[in-house]
């Protein structure tokens, strides 16, 4: 199975420290979406939004066992989807993402979430916060 990350996940480090596993991303972009920073929080949130277009990493070869603990990551404000990724030179692939959940949507700001700033001010410390979760299964 398929992932498009768009935000910490993006990152080898935190998919890593997430499912236990390393994964091969490739470049891709989620078109009629949008992220942003959710408040109090380094990390951005996916809507739906006509016109715009996320960047982010496609991950391919991902089991249940893998999907289970992402969906343990996520938490309760993002909901698994199926989406149509665009994976460059006009191939699309079905990929899951997480988009944030209608219910919660009052928590994001209206600050696009920055990869770059994300890497450099704030990475380590999410890693350093994150425990994982010893890549059991329960």
């Amino acid at each position: 199975m398929e992932l498009f990350a768009y935000g910490s996940l993006i990152f080898n480090r935190v998919m890593y420290a997430v499912t236990g596993r390393r994964y091969d991303g490739r470049p891709a972009r989620l078109p009629d979406h949008a992220r942003y920073l959710v408040q109090g929080a380094t990390y951005p949130g996916l809507i739906p939004s006509v016109g715009s277009t996320v960047e982010g990493v496609l991950y391919s070869g991902l089991g249940n066992r893998a999907f289970r603990l992402l969906d343990r990551f996520e938490g309760e404000h993002y909901r698994r989807s199926s989406v149509a990724v665009d994976a460059g030179n006009g191939v699309v692939i079905e990929a899951d993402t997480f988009i944030f959940k209608d219910d919660y949507q009052h928590l994001l700001t209206d600050e696009p979430w920055d990869s770059r700033t994300f890497e450099s001010a704030h990475l380590t410390a999410f890693l350093d916060e994150y425990s994982g979760f010893t890549w059991i299964d329960s």
